[in-house]
Order: C-alpha cells, then sequence, then structure tokens
C-alpha cells in the first residue's frame, strides 16, 4: 500500500501541476498520515502503552522511526491496515480540496487515474466523468 499510495500520490500531483517539491510533499503528506495511524492505534491501546505512545510521539522526527514504531507495537497486519485507511482518507480529502480550483482537464486526468488504479477515491469526491 505504501508504495502503491505513493506513486498514485505522486500521479495525482503531477496531473494538478504541482509547482513545489513533490518528493517533499509527499514526505509531509506521509508523516501526517504516520501521526494520524499512530494516534488512532493508540486510541485502542492500553492505557500505559498509550501514554508511552503518545510521548514517543513527541520525540520521533522522522517517518522511518515513526513506521518502526508502529510496526512493533501493533504489529504489521494491524498497522498496514489503519495506515491504508487513513491514507486512503487523506489523498480523497487533498482531491476534495483540490477539485474546486482544477481545470477540466486536470479532473479528466484524475479521473483516468481513477479507472486505472481500479479503486473509487475520486468517483467519492464527485468528480463527474
Amino acid at each position: 500500500m505504501i508504495e502503491t499510495a505513493k506513486e498514485t500520490f505522486m500521479k495525482i500531483l503531477s496531473i494538478v501541476e504541482y509547482k513545489g517539491d513533490r518528493e517533499d510533499f509527499y514526505k509531509r503528506f506521509m508523516n501526517n498520515c504516520y501521526s494520524k495511524a499512530l494516534l488512532e492505534l493508540s486510541r485502542v491501546a492500553p492505557e500505559g502503552k498509550r501514554d508511552e505512545i503518545l510521548r514517543m510521539l513527541n520525540i520521533i522526527d522522522s517517518s522511518e522511526d515513526m513506521l518502526l514504531l508502529l510496526r512493533e507495537t501493533f504489529g504489521e497486519g494491524k498497522f498496514e491496515t489503519v495506515l491504508a485507511q487513513i491514507i486512503r482518507k487523506e489523498i480523497e480529502d487533498y482531491v476534495k480540496r483540490l477539485i474546486p480550483v482544477l481545470t477540466e482537464e486536470q479532473k479528466v486526468g484524475l479521473q483516468s487515474l481513477s479507472e486505472d488504479i481500479c479503486c473509487e477515491f475520486l468517483d467519492t469526491v464527485g468528480i463527474e466523468e
């Protein structure tokens, strides 16, 4: 999911003609997703573990460290499931915020991307064919 998310996100940035540093934007996007995954998973963690997780969140400064903490704390399966849900929602939210300012050509490009990757996330944000 993570590599697919990166590929999808980079294609979105290309379609919308993002002018900034795409790699940096993606890293910040993923750090945000990791933080949200950590917060979500900490809600279901036992009380003592929750405090430790939240303390760690305050000192972690890289996505790699956050990824390691999430996997160690919750296991690969639970982590991947929650992270995939969050990435999908964050991509949906990002595209929703972009739609009002996109050209028709960009909207069509996003629709094509949605069809190419066989998922409905762009369909849920009101892009018409």
